[in-house]
């Protein structure tokens, strides 16, 4: 091996050690840790929900509007649902466009887990969102799975519409 060669390798390893040294940990500077016995037998119970454990009246009144569906769906942009329930299909969250709802599809149900959250990421919108813009939510949220009036305007582009069975053909060929 050459000089330069050994000299490089040398240098490498002081630059390597020395950063080593710089980041290393000091383990006796650390807590001691809190021993079994100590511990509780049980850890308390404590009931989790999202954003406390606050029960919300319902208040307010559903309204199934084109205006309500139009400014729930800008709502529904706005407060970032798309992030956990996508346009409805789910991501994160569960999707909204079937029929099968865990805590109920009626509108009072809606309200509610948009107001109080529930368990595992739902969380409570009650003291970030006027009751008039929860309605407006529920009033989308439920045209997402056509459980609205067909009277009113879809909210949806019509590629995502739930069609009604004898709409849907075989493609001409």
């Amino acid at each position: 091996m050459t000089l330069a060669r050994i000299l490089s390798l040398v240098s490498l390893v002081i630059i390597v050690g020395a950063t080593l040294l710089y980041f290393r940990t000091e383990r006796h500077d650390r807590p001691a840790a809190v021993p079994a016995a100590a511990l509780p037998a049980k850890a308390p119970g404590v009931p989790l929900q999202p954003g406390g454990l606050k029960k919300v009246r319902v208040s307010g009144t559903y309204e199934e509007t084109a205006a309500n569906l139009s400014t729930g769906q800008t709502l529904y942009s706005a407060f970032n649902c798309v992030g956990c329930h996508q346009h409805g299909g789910g991501s994160i969250g569960p999707a909204l466009m079937d029929g099968a709802w865990l805590y109920g599809s009626a509108p009072e149900d809606i309200y509610r887990s948009i107001a109080e959250g529930r368990p595992n990421g739902m969380p409570s919108f009650a003291s970030h969102i006027p009751d008039s813009q929860i309605w407006q939510l529920v009033v989308y949220v439920r045209s997402l799975s056509a459980s609205v009036s067909p009277t009113i305007q879809a909210s949806r582009d019509d590629h995502m519409q739930k069609l009604p069975p004898q709409t849907l053909q075989e493609p001409a060929q």
